[in-house]
C-alpha cells in the first residue's frame, strides 16, 4: 500500500477539509486512490491518499489527479506532496 501525503502551509483548517471533501468525490468507487471521510473530518494541515493496490499507473493517475485539484482550488504553491509506503500492510 501507497500514501500520498498532502502538507499544506499556510491554509486554513477549513480550506483543507473542503479540498478532502474535493478528493473523497475525485476518488470515488472505481478510481485508483481512496481518502477517508473520517479522516478529512479530523485533517487540520494534512491529508492522506491511499494507493492500495502499488502500480506507476495508479501512482500516476493519483498524483495527476491531486495536482490538477490543487491547481484548480489554487492550493498547488501551498502544497507539499510525498509519497509513503506502509509495506506492513502489504499481502
Amino acid at each position: 500500500m501507497l500514501e500520498i501525503v498532502i502538507d499544506f502551509d499556510a491554509v486554513s483548517v477549513h480550506q483543507v477539509q473542503n479540498f478532502g471533501e474535493v478528493l473523497f468525490g475525485a476518488f470515488k468507487a472505481g478510481k485508483p486512490a481512496s481518502v477517508s471521510l473520517a479522516d478529512i473530518d479530523r485533517a487540520t494541515n494534512q491529508l492522506r491518499v491511499v494507493v492500495p493496490y502499488r502500480s506507476r499507473h495508479r501512482v500516476r493517475m493519483t498524483l495527476k489527479t491531486i495536482s490538477d485539484l490543487l491547481g484548480e482550488h489554487l492550493l498547488a504553491s501551498r502544497a507539499r506532496v510525498s509519497e509513503t509506503t506502509n509495506e506492513g500492510s502489504d499481502s
